[in-house]
């Protein structure tokens, strides 16, 4: 298990990269290095069992989506923002989104 004694400290190593684009991708895959970080069963069975409920129908997810699939959202912003509040981002979290592995406006 990745944590100390204490559940206030810090992991040993940082979860790093982009989990929500992995999630999409590749859930097995993204699932498995959450699981393993957190040190709980990452088994496949485990696994499996989990994305099998996420993809059950819940009526009131039917009613808020904001685009046509999961993989359609990815990089939505380039066109979704107008240019003022692209900007106003980049200067905000532009450093902090390049440490993270994510692009830049």
């Amino acid at each position: 298990m990745c944590w100390g004694t204490s559940p206030f400290e810090a992991p040993a190593r940082p979860l790093s990269g982009k989990p929500e684009v992995a999630q999409v991708l590749e859930p097995e895959r993204a699932l498995a290095g959450v699981l393993e970080y957190v040190g709980v069963d990452a088994a496949t069975e485990t696994i499996q069992g989990m994305l099998d409920r996420l993809r059950e129908d819940v009526p009131e997810l039917r009613e808020h989506p904001t685009s046509a699939s999961a993989q359609s959202s990815i990089g939505r912003w380039r066109t979704d923002l107008d240019p003022e509040l692209t900007a106003a981002c980049e200067r905000a979290f532009g450093p902090i989104l390049e440490v993270f592995g994510y692009e830049r406006a």
